[in-house]
This record gives structure tokens, sequence and C-alpha cells, in this order.
């Protein structure tokens, strides 16, 4: 299998991409939702000058937001930038006793609602309800 290479000739890991129309590097990965998500950076190592041009400023290097999100994958945490309604929030921050409780009040609400059909049924047909 080739090796894929950047312009300087470095070995890029799996999931780093040079991107040679906007001289950006880029980081594919799935996220702990499974959606892809892809960071980009203008130099691969924190040793890499910011290339001329433009108003660009030094940020993060490629490998050190690599490093970051790893981290933040291993822990499972989600990197989505704040994305989340609070809906979305809140069910994740349930505790599972906390989901238990619901379950349980959802399965007695379904319970007395089946017991209150079962009673009209009852008196539809000219039965007692006991």
């Amino acid at each position: 299998m080739a090796e894929r290479l950047d312009s300087k000739g470095r070995k890029l890991r799996t999931g780093e991409y040079w991107g040679e129309k906007k001289g950006r590097y880029k980081y594919r990965y799935k996220d702990v939702n499974g959606k892809w998500q892809t960071v980009h950076s203008l130099t691969l190592t924190h040793n890499d000058e910011v290339p001329a041009g433009g108003n660009q400023k030094r940020g993060e290097s490629l490998r050190e937001k690599e490093a970051l999100i790893q981290k933040d994958l291993v822990e499972e945490i989600d990197s989505s930038g704040g994305n989340m309604s609070v809906l979305s929030l809140m069910e994740r921050c349930q505790t599972d006793d906390e989901k238990r409780i619901h379950n349980a009040a959802k399965f007695h609400e379904e319970k007395f609602i089946r017991k209150e059909e079962n009673q009209r049924s009852y008196r539809r047909h000219g039965c007692a309800v006991v």
C-alpha cells in the first residue's frame, strides 16, 4: 500500500489529509454519536510555520487537535462544540435511577389506562364492573 505524503514529503496518519487547493490539513473522524466530523489546520505539527499570505493566524496544529480529539473519544466526551439541544442534554444527564423511575411511572400510567378501557368495554356489553 502506498504511503500518503504531504507537500513536504511527510507521512500522513490515518484520517489525515492534505488539501492542495486550500493549502490546509484536515483530519476526519467519527464522533461519539457516530457522525463524521472534520477538523482543519494550516500546520501539521507545532514546529511548522504558518504559510505566507493573507491574514492567517497561528492556531493549534492538526496533530495537537488530533490528540485532544482522541482523548475526548476515549473519555466518551461529545466534542460537537455545543451543537446540542437542551432536551438532548437533559436526557444525557439523567442517571439510570431517574430513567428507571420514569419508566416505572410510564408503565403504571399505561396499566391504569388499560384498566379504564377494560371497564368501559364491560359497561358497553352490559356487564357489572367490580
